[in-house]
């Protein structure tokens, strides 16, 4: 026999979940001469002669077939390669009989080997035949570990540095020496934020954080996986010592350094639309020379030519990426420490710091938070948001998350004289706090459009305190809900409840605060239970309660480690409270 086609591999099938036989389509000696992979998901298993699969057609010139004894699914592939030993097993003696057969069978496999060898040297990556290059021995370990395969300006294997961190799945942080590095560096799923010493090379300005993001971030960068990665801060100033222009890897400082130099230095910032939310900058004129601060981009400030602002020596600020809501503060005085702090009300722009007036108006509290928290430096102050004017009503749901904890956070506030005045409707989750955010609400009426409906969730480590508040009709639905170690305190003033619902309080696993509190039932009110507890919730009441009984409703039901603590006072309901065991009542 011969060995006349090249045919060594047959596949890869791609199973059914019913198919056992598949066909080889070249010749073997031996059944042992057949080797059979099963791929799934990027995987491949060598299975097993006699245990996972069975060969006919051994010796047959156009091949044979394989049974499998369990048939590969749908995810699955199966491909069969001729695998013959790297052996000479013909043992020819001196003088003896010549069996031309016997010769042949050893040629075979020894064409058979080439053609397995020559199939695996196709699978390498090889240097074309007209390539200078000759030698491309790789070096040894100690001049490749902890280094990337690379070529030279002449095509010559190199080894530059790599990243020898790319994840961390305690921290979910992955520490790169710099930005360039990252992007050559496929990161683990486990890993969120990306942290890098330099831009190009450790501590050249550009140390980051980076968090995932999509095509088009400003200051995105791609990895070696294809996953985006947003800037989110800078973590060592850009320094600077002549005129510069800012972009969004600037974000967190741009440093002009002393130089002890005259004349007149300009920083120029970029458009707004360039950069993204969240961004600022920290300017400082650490010279002796009198310098500015320059936007060329009149859009920006809805005026005719670009604002600039003096920086006399020694001055410090801190400019955000809404540069639409500032304008000329005047000089800053050497010492000076500058936040463009912004107070926004419903309707207006208005800066109340006194730095100047932005054009337009807010069309939602939404819009008036986000776009307030986008623009507010300073994390040791609220932000005032002013309501509509009383007697006027608005359809909204507001979800706020992470402002600064309990050094400041959002007020809203309505009508506080008269919350009747002020009534705030929703259709879903009329306010929702979350992550940390710190939310002051005063003077507002709110009520449930349709059943199920929930007006104040204090969620995931929040806090909402209230003041002058009116709860209006929620239809099966619930006043007050805290979860996930959320927290709602009475802050004072006026408390009345007008409506019905299924709940007044749900308090699932945060905690509730009624300290003092005077509540006002109106004629009328009928709820399931005034309040239910559960999820080892904590609620604390010394409320007194005033007007109409609740026509109908339980005073209170516990549930999985709930603590209710009374200090001596009845809440409202005809019906006493139930329990499930496991649970407080504290008098």
């Amino acid at each position: 026999m011969t060995v006349a086609s090249e045919v060594n591999r047959s596949g890869p099938y791609i199973g059914n979940g019913v198919t056992t036989n598949f066909n080889y389509g070249f010749r073997i000696l031996d059944e042992a001469h057949i080797q059979v992979i099963r791929s799934q998901a990027g995987v491949d298993t060598v299975l097993t002669l006699g245990g996972d699969y069975t060969v006919s057609g051994v010796g047959n010139d156009a091949g044979g077939a394989i049974t499998i004894a369990v048939a590969p699914t749908a995810t699955q592939t199966i491909t069969i390669l001729r695998s013959v030993p790297f052996t000479q097993e013909t043992d020819l003696e001196n003088q003896g009989a010549y069996f031309a057969e016997t010769i042949e069978a050893a040629l075979d496999l020894s064409a058979m080997r080439d053609q397995e060898l020559r199939e695996r040297q196709d699978r390498a990556i090889r240097f074309s035949g007209s390539d200078p290059i000759l030698g491309s021995e790789l070096g040894s370990v100690a001049t490749r570990k902890n280094k990337l395969l690379g070529f030279g300006t002449n095509g010559e294997i190199i080894y530059p540095l790599g990243p020898t961190f790319v994840g961390s799945t305690a921290t979910g942080v992955a520490n790169v020496d710099s930005r360039a590095a990252a992007q050559v560096t496929t990161f683990d799923a486990s890993v969120n934020v990306v942290r890098t010493g330099g831009l190009a090379i450790p501590g050249d300005g550009g140390g980051a954080e980076y968090i995932r993001g999509v095509a088009g971030d400003p200051g995105a960068f791609q990895d070696a996986g294809g996953a985006y990665w947003k800037l989110a801060k800078t973590i060592n100033p850009k320094i600077v010592t002549a005129n510069y222009t800012i972009s969004a890897n600037d974000n967190g400082s741009v440093v002009k350094a002393g130089s002890g130099t005259t004349g007149l230095f300009t920083i120029t910032l970029p458009p707004a639309s360039s950069l993204f939310e969240g961004f600022t900058v920290t300017v400082k004129n650490g010279d002796t020379s009198r310098g500015k601060l320059l936007s060329g981009f009149p859009a920006d400030f809805g005026t005719g030519s670009g604002i600039l602002w003096p920086l006399q020596a020694g001055t410090v600020g801190i400019v955000d990426g809404a540069w639409a809501v500032l304008s000329n503060p005047g000089v800053w005085t050497p010492g000076t420490f500058i936040f463009f702090n912004v107070d926004h009300a419903l309707g207006s722009n208005v800066n109340s710091d006194g730095l100047g007036t932005g054009a337009g108006a807010f069309a939602t509290y939404q819009f008036a938070v986000d776009t307030a928290l986008k623009n507010v430096y300073s994390p040791k102050r609220n932000i005032t948001i002013a309501g509509p004017a009383a007697g006027e009503a608005f359809t909204e749901d507001v979800v706020i998350t992470s402002t600064w904890g309990a050094t400041s956070g959002i007020y809203l506030k309505g009508t506080p004289a008269n919350p009747l005045n002020t009534a705030w409707q929703t259709t879903g989750q009329a306010l929702v706090v979350h992550d940390n955010a710190f939310v002051l609400i005063d003077g507002f009426r709110l009520d449930g459009i349709g059943s199920g409906r929930t007006g104040l969730t204090a969620g995931k480590l929040s806090f909402i305190e209230t003041f002058n508040m009116a709860y209006g009709t929620f239809t099966n639905g619930v006043h007050i809900v805290t979860n996930q170690g959320g927290f709602f305190n009475f802050g004072g003033g006026v408390y009345k409840v007008i409506g019905n619902a299924g709940y007044h309080i749900n308090a699932a696993g945060g905690s509730v605060n009624l300290f003092g509190a005077a509540v006002n039932i109106a004629a009328g009110v009928s709820m399931t239970s005034w309040l239910i507890g559960s999820l080892n919730a904590s609620i604390y009441t010394t409320a007194t309660y005033s007007g109409s009984a609740l026509l109908a409703g339980t005073k209170y039901q516990l549930f999985t480690g709930a603590v209710l603590e009374l200090n001596g006072t009845t809440l409202p309901g005809p019906t006493a409270g139930t329990t499930d065991g496991g649970v407080q009542v504290k008098p």
